[in-house]
């Protein structure tokens, strides 16, 4: 993937509110876990959050608009959802791929501190 596609998926992201949706679900997230795992100490859970989210959520959902789109679809995927129709299309409904990879997340930080709440 070039830079500049990587830029426009970045870009598709935050225009599709992809990206807003799944800060979201990952802060949601953390607090369930901290609440769920009292007894692992801050900088442990602190280091796991860290290793996880965000940025690999940024990677896979790359990833998988790359190996689907071209760039010029990518372009035209950020002028449609930069458009009334897209941003309303956005606001019903959200793609399940991206969906899923928060939730991959998820449980891979619950396993973690799972293992760390065994200790």
């Amino acid at each position: 993937m070039t830079k500049k596609k990587k830029y426009l998926i970045e870009i598709f992201l935050k225009c599709s509110k992809c990206v807003s949706s799944a800060t979201e679900m990952l802060d949601f997230n953390e607090k369930v876990l901290r609440a769920s795992y009292p007894s692992v100490s801050s900088e442990d859970f602190d280091k796991i959050i860290a290793e996880e989210g965000y940025n690999r959520y940024l990677e896979e959902t790359s990833l998988i608009i790359d190996s689907h789109f071209s760039q010029e679809e990518v372009e035209s995927l950020i002028e449609f959802f930069s458009s009334t129709i897209g941003r309303k299309l956005v606001d019903y409904s959200h793609l399940s791929k991206m969906k899923k990879i928060i939730n991959d997340i998820s449980t891979d930080r619950e396993k973690e501190l799972s293992r760390l709440d065994r200790e």
